[in-house]
């Protein structure tokens, strides 16, 4: 069979002939083989058509044999495409004619068009628009009309997948187009920074204006839009400045860690800010004076923490020391009070006693209790024992006419309390004092109370009686 049956984007179907590339609405062998005699000279084929009426009202034809549905009545005329008919220039109109007279060209020759394959034919298609290079832009119902006489338009029976393929192929053009577009783009950019790079005056902080004045003779400047140009212009200054922000703290990492070593090894704990800041601004001038002070301020806290630490460990070491020249100490004046007992005895009498002894020399400037805190405590404990003597003396009966020291001394050997001669002396004055105080108390029992002067208190270790 040389005719084969296609739809076009309408619904329509209509024949072929690939061999001689003829269309026809009718199948014209189907025709030759079915003239029915009647006298209506109607064909088999035109009896199957039969009319109907849509919802509307719109008369429409199916054939009951084939399936087919169709507008116009395929009894009476065929219709034909023509381009550029009575309406706008570029869009299909149709006119009654006869299709055997329209003869599209094929691109195919012979039975080559029957042997390929849909994805080939749709190949051809998309190849077709290639060639002919058709403007991606149009509409396709305006790129018909210079295609529509090629063979491989025909070859996609589909007017849908003709629409589709023809959108792909927009798609498709219009992504080499934006490549190119970016590729022309990057070729000047790349130039445009060449440019650029060639002039050493161009800072990270020149202004557009000023580098519009220095490249204006440079052929490249007569390309590209202002704003592309203006663009390029600040990527370029951008990496500037970040290539200036990159040295530069690259330069101050490495001047804050010499800072740092300088500081280490020429500071000390007495060291004054205001005494060496001059002296670093001169050294390190990309730092700013803050961030020397914060430097000199954390190697100061670095010298404070190691003396604190070096302090710690200096006592913990002399802890022990400390210790055994206290008890050493406290023996030695144990033993010294024993050959001078004397409960009023006061520290500078008492430093000529000790002061040649080698305990004396060896607690000095160490942590602890001091040489006096020691007497104090030892001299305390004498007279706290002084006075409970003198408490139990006082309300003995057999002290009560006691009035003479020598008597007094004879009481106390008799009662046996361990008492020195010198703090026997001692005693017997406070034990008088005591007396007289008991003495005017009974009195001011018995007689009203007259204004006396008052006496001043004996105490021990601070001075005799008065």
């Amino acid at each position: 069979m040389k005719w084969q049956s296609a739809t076009d984007q309408d619904g329509n179907t209509y024949y072929y002939n690939p061999e001689t590339g003829e269309t026809s609405w009718e199948n014209p062998e189907a025709t030759a083989e079915n003239i029915d005699e009647d006298p209506k000279g109607e064909t088999d084929e035109d009896s199957e058509w039969k009319e109907y009426t849509t919802d509307d009202g719109k008369s429409y034809y199916y054939n009951e044999k084939t399936g087919q549905s169709v507008w116009e009545d395929p009894r009476k005329q065929v219709l034909a495409p023509e381009v550029k008919a009575d309406g706008e220039e570029g869009e299909i109109k149709f006119k009654d004619i006869n299709l055997s007279d329209y003869v599209v060209q094929s691109a195919l020759i012979g039975d080559e068009t029957q042997t390929r394959s849909p994805e080939q034919r749709e190949t051809d298609f998309i190849a077709m628009l290639t060639e002919r290079n058709i403007d991606p832009k149009l509409p396709f119902t305006k790129a018909i009309s210079l295609i529509i006489k090629d063979s491989r338009y025909w070859n996609v029976e589909d007017s849908l997948k003709r629409n589709d393929l023809y959108q792909s192929y927009q798609v498709s053009k219009q992504q080499e187009v934006f490549k190119e577009q970016q590729d022309a783009e990057q070729s000047f950019k790349n130039i445009f920074l060449k440019v650029l790079s060639n002039y050493p005056e161009i800072k990270y902080y020149t202004r557009w204006k000023t580098c519009s004045r220095l490249i204006i003779d440079e052929p490249i400047y007569s390309l590209g839009s202002e704003k592309l140009k203006r663009r390029l212009f600040e990527e370029y200054t951008s990496s500037l400045r970040e290539e200036h922000e990159r040295q530069t703290n690259e330069l101050k990492s490495n001047e804050l860690q010499d800072l740092k070593t300088y500081l280490k090894s020429s500071l000390t704990i007495e060291s004054k800010w205001k005494d060496i800041s001059g002296q670093l601004m001169e050294k390190f001038p990309h730092l700013s004076s803050m961030e020397q002070l914060g430097c000199y301020e954390r190697e100061m806290d670095l010298h404070v923490k190691e003396l604190d630490q070096a302090i710690k460990l200096n006592q913990k070491l002399n802890y022990r020391k400390d210790r055994q020249a206290r008890d050493s100490f406290k023996k030695a004046i144990s033993l010294k009070l024993k050959e001078i007992q004397n409960a009023n005895l006061t520290y500078y009498e008492y430093i000529q006693q000790i002061k040649d002894l080698p305990e004396f020399k060896e607690i000095l400037g160490r942590n602890g209790s001091s040489p006096i805190d020691v007497f104090w405590d030892l001299l305390d404990s004498e007279n706290y024992g002084l006075q409970q003597i003198l408490i139990q003396l006082l309300i003995k009966p057999e002290m009560e006419n006691i009035s003479d020291l020598e008597s007094f001394k004879r009481k106390i050997a008799d009662l046996d309390y361990p008492v020195s001669d010198k703090n026997s002396n001692i005693l017997f004055g406070m034990f008088q004092v005591e007396k007289e105080k008991e003495l005017q108390s009974k009195k001011r029992k018995i007689t009203p109370e007259v204004s006396r002067p008052k006496k001043k208190i004996n105490t021990f270790g601070y001075g005799s009686f008065l």
